[in-house]
């Protein structure tokens, strides 16, 4: 299957992630990971697992902008499609049709998309519950005894459906790296990417539209710092 991603043309390095990107891919690894083993010890580990994930949120708002205003390949205008096309491109892989694509394919893209609604469902319900005793969310006193509830239910049902995606994505690098044989991993650390086709998007990163971002990210969790947990 390794064969279909492989040309006649000239292999060359093209840079595809920008640094902005990379960093924000292992923070958010890194940072949920943390989420979910400080979830589950709980005790005085719980203060930490609210900042980091006030830290998320941020990390999100950040995504999200860059994603509509960054370079390239970072924008969801360029890699997004419908679910259809995802399944469809899984069904290519594994019958040996499927194109190399320089960003997220199809597959990677819905991903992509399914991860960051669950962070965002899990940050958001996370904000409104409370043990009761020693510690609230950030929004618990905004909402009514009922949202709280359904907020405290869905926030523990989430943590499984995140275990399981990011379970099935460290699967499909695997996939990937091991046997389709690109360097997803090493794309990921140097933003480069070995790809066959003659043409390629700038990947240009605008310094004062990231900065902006970044303040504005900056303000959102500064502000979640500063109120009473």
């Amino acid at each position: 299957m390794s064969d279909k991603f492989e040309h006649d043309l000239p292999i060359r390095m093209v840079t595809v992630w920008d640094l902005p990107i990379r960093i924000f891919h292992w923070l958010i690894s890194f940072n949920v990971i943390f989420l979910l083993v400080t979830g589950n010890i709980g005790g005085d580990w719980i203060l930490w697992h609210i900042r980091a994930a006030y830290l998320l949120s941020g990390l999100i708002i950040f995504r999200i902008l860059w994603g509509i205003k960054g370079s390239y390949y970072a924008r969801f205008s360029s890699f997004i499609v419908s679910p259809i096309k995802g399944f469809t491109y899984l069904k290519q892989i594994f019958s040996g049709e499927a194109e190399p694509h320089y960003q997220h394919n199809p597959a990677g893209a819905l991903m992509v998309l399914v991860l960051m609604i669950a962070l965002s469902t899990q940050f958001l319900a996370g904000t409104v519950i409370t043990d009761d005793i020693m510690w609230y969310g950030p929004f618990y006193q905004w909402v009514s005894g009922a949202l709280a509830e359904m907020g405290t239910a869905l926030h523990h049902q989430m943590e499984w459906v995140l275990i399981g995606l990011v379970i099935l994505h460290i699967a499909a690098v695997m996939f990937h790296q091991f046997w389709l044989k690109e360097k997803i991993i090493q794309a990921m650390i140097h933003g480069k990417k070995h790809r066959q086709e003659q043409s390629a998007k700038p990947v240009v990163v605008n310094r004062l539209v990231l900065i902006g971002i970044l303040v504005l990210s900056g303000i959102w969790v500064y502000w979640l710092w500063g109120l009473p947990i």
